[in-house]
């Protein structure tokens, strides 16, 4: 679990930003996307835990590394916030819950098209992804 949470849900870029934002989120997108190819299982467990519903993550023994995914996405957002580049007219929590949801298209759509996706094209995917997360979430 441990290596799940360090890998995944602790930001590659959280406290360590560049003067551009997307560009930085781009290259987690991609770190994320090629974690999809190594370590497709510990992928999907993270994010099947991300999936939970109710209260089943706010308590027990995934709480802890539910809090850490999200808090890392939080501090991301702000960040992006602090910078200008991110809208601020919408609660924290409901960015992080937009992000999640985009993340799960994008995971839905890897999976559907996993045989045309290669390591070749994954900067491609990140690219369509950030370029998603700017048309709703940028300013």
């Amino acid at each position: 679990m441990q290596e799940v949470t360090s890998s995944i849900l602790v930001s590659p870029i959280t406290g360590v930003y560049s003067s551009d934002y997307w560009d930085d989120v781009r290259m987690f997108s991609i770190k994320m996307f090629e974690l999809e190819f190594t370590k497709p299982e510990l992928v999907q467990l993270a994010r099947e835990i991300l999936r939970l519903s109710g209260n089943k993550y706010k308590s027990g023994p995934v709480a802890e590394f539910y809090k850490k995914g999200t808090d890392s996405i939080g501090e991301i957002l702000r960040y992006g916030q602090k910078m200008g580049v991110l809208r601020d007219d919408l609660p924290l929590d409901l960015l992080i819950n937009i992000v999640l949801a985009l993340g799960r298209a994008f995971d839905n759509w890897i999976v559907d098209n996993w045989n045309e996706i290669s390591q070749n094209n994954i900067e491609h995917v990140a690219d369509q992804c950030v370029d998603t997360l700017k048309c709703v979430m940028g300013v």
